[in-house]
């Protein structure tokens, strides 16, 4: 717990988003904590402390919401709210949804090496 404005959050101040992470691992942190820096998964952090640090929130909030809406309409999850507390679901959800979600942001021509990927250029990519 940190504390900064007069108010208790989850992340502390100088939060930001990591710029370098690939589209795996910022599913990966939107589901399960980081615990190299003691921040609650990204899913859970309070939308007010968002608010007040900004950076790339868009981005992932984009990018997860394909994600979800991808998983629903390729079954595999059951509806945008499900949430995925197991990692054995959330990477075989990733792995089902991840290649939908590409072919969305960039059509007949894929990246080359998909895995290695920026989260902040497949969300530019969504429309």
């Amino acid at each position: 717990m940190y504390s900064w404005g007069g108010k208790f959050h989850f992340i502390p101040e100088n939060f930001r988003y990591p710029n370098k992470l690939t589209v795996r691992a910022l599913w990966d942190l939107w589901w399960c904590r980081d615990i190299s820096s003691q921040i609650r998964p990204y899913r859970s952090i309070n939308r007010k402390s968002l608010r007040l640090i900004g950076n790339k929130t868009n981005f992932v909030k984009k990018l997860v919401r394909h994600f979800m809406m991808e998983a629903v309409r390729t079954r595999a999850l059951s509806s945008e709210e499900e949430i995925i507390t197991d990692h054995v679901v959330s990477h075989r959800t990733f792995s089902a949804v991840f290649p939908h979600v590409l072919d969305k942001a960039y059509g007949d021509k894929p990246p080359h090496r998909p895995n290695e990927i920026s989260y902040v250029t497949v969300a530019d990519r969504l429309k």
